[in-house]
């Protein structure tokens, strides 16, 4: 039952603050939360959410996914609202049985949300392969680690690219020189 409300995040540590729903040995946990369900583990045929299987590390990688998403967009990977030009509305059970997530194009991205494009490529497809092709796998940590956010000196969008995906202003680079006692830094773009 990993989720926003049971992990607290101080500096680099992550900290487990509730274990009333864990699940232990043979006793499996019945709780989930419906935006951090790997839809994986649903029953496909119910009309509610329901668990057709038990939790696991790789459903938790995939809520993992899921909560740094919504961390770094204020969006998860089924926000929005399902609009499609042609059949009826999915519901948000038949949205992640079908995997139409904020990625699919009949889906309205919230307003309220950070824009994917302020994602680094790579970030992007690591949530593309867990949310849309089911990869479900520990994170790899060099996605944090090299992640590079700065906020664009022209129009101000933070983002985690090396040019801003909205006025297309490259991010300057610095060149660090030591001779002797004497250090100077280049900065160009």
């Amino acid at each position: 039952d990993f989720n926003d409300l049971n992990v607290m995040v101080v500096g680099s540590q992550a900290f487990l603050i509730d274990a009333d729903s864990w699940q232990y040995g043979g006793y499996m946990c019945r709780l989930f939360t419906e935006r951090l369900i790997d839809p994986l583990l649903l029953d496909a045929n119910a009309q509610e959410f329901c668990l057709a299987k038990p939790e696991s590390e790789a459903s938790d990688w995939y809520s993992f996914d899921a909560l740094l998403m919504q961390s770094y967009l204020l969006a998860g990977p089924y926000a929005g609202v399902h609009k499609p030009n042609i059949g009826r509305q999915a519901n948000s059970l038949e949205r992640r049985l079908k995997r139409i997530t904020v990625f699919d194009k009949n889906v309205l991205y919230p307003k309220t949300a950070r824009p994917l494009k302020s994602l680094s490529d790579d970030l992007l497809a690591r949530f593309e392969q867990v949310f849309l092709k089911d990869k479900r796998q520990a994170f790899p940590e060099n996605l944090l680690k090299n992640a590079q956010w700065t906020t664009c000196s022209q129009c101000g969008f933070e983002h985690a690219r090396s040019v801003c995906p909205n006025c297309t202003q490259a991010v300057p680079k610095q060149s660090i020189q030591i001779q002797g006692n004497v250090t100077a830094t280049q900065i160009f773009h």
